[in-house]
């Protein structure tokens, strides 16, 4: 089976103030993190130092892996790049806040890295809306896969659906 790690950057207190659609992004980040939960994938949690805590309504778990950042791309963290490195995954899948900004850095640094990334398009923002699909192009051309995050669990769901059955 496919091990895929969901990445929740930044969805904190701070981070969150100003955006625009709060409470329909984060039931997307939502879906996503219950459907890794339910087959039973990792969940990397990542703050950036100085935003606060966790948004309210995040489903983050006590026992969740959190990595606290103080630069735009997670990978400057060592632990958290050693922890990918334990897990091998087959994909890290990318969400969270700013597309302009942390999202874009630890994606491109995922790449750089020789990580497949899945950017799921509408589970990212940026509180300058068209930042996020502007990103959505740049990340692409660099080699990240984009998906919707009902195209995702659908197609996670079929896949489930496709291993019972034979």
């Amino acid at each position: 089976m496919e091990q895929n790690i969901l990445l929740v950057i930044d969805v904190q207190v701070g981070t969150m103030r100003f955006l625009w659609g709060k409470q329909e992004f984060l039931k997307r980040i939502n879906s996503l993190i219950k459907d890794f939960r339910d087959r039973r994938q990792p969940i990397i949690f990542v703050k950036q130092a100085h935003q606060g805590t966790f948004y309210p309504g995040l489903n983050v778990q006590e026992d969740d892996m959190v990595f606290m950042k103080k630069h735009p791309s997670a990978f400057t963290v060592p632990k958290f790049a050693q922890q990918l490195q334990q897990l091998q995954p087959d994909k890290l899948v990318v969400t969270g806040l700013m597309s302009n900004a942390c999202v874009q850095a630890t994606t491109v640094s995922a790449l750089k890295n020789n990580y497949a990334v899945v950017l799921v398009e509408d589970a990212h923002d940026s509180v300058i809306k068209p930042l996020r699909n502007f990103y959505n192009k740049v990340l692409s051309s660099r080699g990240a896969q984009l998906i919707a995050t009902a195209d995702y669990l659908k197609n996670i769901s079929s896949h489930k659906n496709n291993l019972t059955a034979r």
